[in-house]
């Protein structure tokens, strides 16, 4: 599906938009993470992909913001782009492909956020979490959100040989229906929705928009392994944590961490951040949990400007509105993707402004599972000694 490998993904957070170019890197893509519009002389990639900042946003200002961040995407045959969403159906996915229809960019948009190697799944129209829905259809949220030409594709309909099922596509599409919604129970299922978008693409020369999770992204970037973590690229180093999601998970995870005793918590003043980067030099883990006061990210700011003399850190940082803050106090521009420290969960080195170079985790709240943070840390720990 990738013209010449190339290929541009909106994303509504910092965080997606790190995880879902882990398939394409795993399939031997260079990508590169925008923080906003990409700018003259920002480093190219196979795949770039563009983090809009649009997930909490009201819906009028995420299409606003959609609508310009996509209207210059000029879609060749065979060039690929792909509309990251929430597989928990977070943030304002409709309002974004909206945007997207309104610039007339794209013939159809086929939506599919199941993600079933994490629990979640799509089944007669409604997404499951771990088993329980909220009994509101796709169709039903998307039309909330403006998208009026709809129609909705089963798991019955998925068992259909690709050639009827590009029949039945090509029809609603000749009625007028410009997105289609997805059962997807399985990530067999998920194949035959990317061979399915392939070959309405190859065949047919629809111009057809992929919207889903990282789930989808895996089958279509081809790739649908999970890297191999014991052979990362990222340098094992101690951690400096900054933790600013409310998500339970991932103050289970910390609370997992802690009791393990592999790294400890700070205050967030100057004289913790002095202590997290004394600390770092004597190898040790580190977490401050930042509740964004003022003189707490003032706090953050100044230690900046001392931590961009050292490289001999990571900084990790979860949830999506911590990730963007930390790298906007940072001016940071962008985030080269290197490595899977665990799965769906990212790590590469920050490009410009005070911490370039420095090296990045960066963590969904509500993602993984309870020892997921504890693991990446034995991780850097068992390799450090090494």
């Amino acid at each position: 599906m990738l013209k010449d490998g190339r290929a541009t993904i909106f994303a509504d957070d910092l965080t997606g938009a790190c995880d879902v170019s882990l398939p394409f890197h795993s399939a031997g893509l260079s990508c590169f993470v925008s923080i906003g519009a990409p700018v003259l002389g920002q480093p190219s990639a196979d795949v770039c992909i563009i983090d809009m900042e649009t997930r909490n946003l009201n819906p009028q200002d995420a299409y606003g913001q959609t609508f310009v961040h996509t209207q210059r995407l000029k879609l060749d045959r065979g060039y690929l782009a792909y509309l990251k969403m929430d597989s928990t159906w977070q943030g304002n996915v409709g309002s974004e492909l909206k945007a997207i229809h309104d610039n007339r960019i794209v013939d159809l948009a086929i939506v599919a956020p199941a993600f079933p190697k994490m629990g979640r799944s799509v089944f007669n129209g409604q997404l499951l979490i771990r088993g329980k829905s909220d009994s509101q259809l796709l169709q039903e949220k998307l039309r909330h959100q403006g998208i009026e030409r709809l129609s909705h594709i089963t798991t019955r309909q998925l068992e259909m040989t690709i050639e009827e099922l590009l029949e039945l596509v090509i029809d609603l599409h000749t009625q007028g229906i410009n997105t289609i919604t997805c059962d997807a129970t399985s990530d067999e299922e998920l194949s035959t929705i990317a061979l399915l978008i392939e070959k309405l693409t190859t065949i047919y020369g629809l111009s057809v928009l992929p919207v889903g999770s990282a789930g989808l992204a895996e089958h279509i970037s081809g790739n649908q392994s999970d890297s191999d973590t014991s052979r990362m690229a990222i340098v094992p180093s101690p951690v400096i944590a900054i933790i600013g999601s409310e998500n339970s998970v991932t103050h289970d995870q910390l609370d997992v961490a802690l009791r393990d005793e592999l790294l400890d918590e700070l205050d967030g003043n100057r004289d913790g951040m002095r202590i997290c980067q004394l600390r770092s030099h004597s190898g040790k883990h580190s977490v401050i949990k930042m509740t964004w006061e003022p003189q707490m990210e003032s706090a953050l700011a100044e230690a900046m400007g001392s931590w961009m003399t050292s490289s001999d850190f990571i900084l990790f940082c979860s949830g999506g509105d911590t990730a963007k803050r930390v790298c906007e106090i940072a001016q940071a521009q962008g985030v080269h993707v290197l490595d899977q420290v665990a799965p769906g969960i990212a790590a590469g080195t920050i490009y410009g402004g005070m911490l370039n170079g420095i090296q990045l985790i960066t963590k969904a709240g509500g993602f993984g599972p309870r020892d997921t943070i504890s693991r990446i840390l034995q991780s850097f720990n068992n390799r450090m000694v090494a």
